[in-house]
C-alpha cells in the first residue's frame, strides 16, 4: 500500500494520544517497506512539524522538509524519502529496517512466503498492505510475531472489504480478534475505515462488542480498510500459534456475537 490520507489520519490520532513516539517507537521493522501515495500535500509536513517537533529540532527539520519538497520528481526513491521524514515525525525512530523486494537500500530482499529470521527485536512492526499479497500467511504471520520485543506494538493496515483484485486475501475483524487472542496481544484498538466525501471516515470497533454495535446499526461501508493496534504481552519467546476461529471453538463466544455471525456471514444479509 503506502501512506494515504486514512493511514495518516490514524497514526496522527494516536501521536495526539501518546501511544506512539516518545521511546515507544524507537526501532521499527517493516514488513514492506512503505513510500508516500501522494494524496496529501507536501505542505502538511510544515503543520506536523510545528505541531510535534520539539522547538530545539524545528529548523532541522523544516530544512530537511525544503531538501525533499525540491527532491527531483524523477528520483524514484524520492516517495520512500518523504515517508521516512514522515515517520521521523510521528514515530520518532532511531533505528529502522524492512523486508521488500521491490524496497530501497533499507531494506532486505527476502520472499516473505519463507522463513525469515533474525536475533533482533523491535519496537513497532508494520504491516501497511503487504500480507494481503503474501500467500503462505501463516508464515508472515509468524515472521512478524518473531520480530516484536515484549511489550511492543504491532500495526496492520489493510483491505477489508472491495478493493476488487487488489492481493489475495481482505481481512476481517475476527481474523485479529482470534490472532490476538491465540498470541497472547492485547487489541489496543482495532478501526474499519473508508473514504466518504473525499474525507477519512473512520470507525471505532475494538473488540467483539463494537462490531456487534457497528453490525447491527448497518452503517459498514462496501469498500473499506482494516488497522488493528496489538501490544505484544509475551514476557518470552512464545511460539507462534494459528488460531481458531472464536465462533467455533471459543467458548466465552456471545449468543449475539453468534446470531449475527449468522446473519451477515452471507452476501447481502
Amino acid at each position: 500500500m503506502a501512506i494515504n490520507i486514512i493511514l495518516n489520519s490514524l497514526l496522527i490520532s494516536l501521536k495526539e494520544h501518546s501511544v506512539i513516539g516518545k521511546g515507544s517507537t524507537d526501532s521499527i521493522f517493516e514488513i514492506g517497506e512503505q513510500n508516500w501515495y501522494g494524496d496529501i500535500k507536501l505542505d502538511y509536513f510544515k503543520y506536523l512539524i510545528d505541531k510535534f517537533v520539539i522547538t530545539q529540532k524545528r529548523e532541522e527539520y523544516l530544512r530537511n522538509y525544503e531538501l525533499i519538497k525540491n527532491d527531483p520528481k524523477e528520483n524514484k526513491e524520492a516517495s520512500f524519502k518523504i515517508t521516512k521524514f514522515y515517520y521521523k515525525i510521528i514515530f520518532n525512530y532511531k533505528i529502522y529496517k524492512a523486508i521488500d523486494m521491490h524496497g530501497t537500500k533499507f531494506s532486505i530482499k527476502q520472499d516473505l512466503n519463507e522463513p525469515y529470521l533474525e536475533d533482533n527485536k523491535y519496537n513497532l512492526v508494520t504491516n501497511f498492505g503487504t500480507t494481503e499479497h503474501i500467500f503462505n500467511q501463516y508464515q508472515v504471520f509468524k515472521t512478524i510475531h518473531n520480530l516484536i520485543k515484549p511489550n511492543g506494538l504491532i500495526m496492520h493496515f489493510l483491505p477489508c472489504q472491495g478493493a476488487y483484485n487488489h492481493g489475495f486475501y481482505n481481512y476481517s475483524p475476527a481474523f485479529f480478534f482470534d490472532l490476538g487472542k491465540a498470541n497472547n496481544y492485547e487489541i489496543i484498538g482495532l478501526w474499519v475505515a473508508t473514504i466518504i466525501d473525499s474525507l477519512p471516515k473512520i470507525f471505532n470497533i475494538h473488540n467483539v462488542d463494537g462490531y456487534n454495535l457497528f453490525l447491527k446499526e448497518k452503517t459498514h461501508p462496501k469498500e473499506c480498510y482494516i488497522f488493528t493496534l496489538f501490544k505484544n504481552k509475551n514476557n518470552f519467546a512464545k511460539e507462534f500459534v494459528s488460531p481458531y476461529q472464536g465462533v467455533y471453538f471459543d467458548k466465552n463466544f456471545s449468543n449475539e456475537s453468534k446470531d449475527l455471525w449468522n446473519k451477515f456471514k452471507t452476501p447481502n444479509s
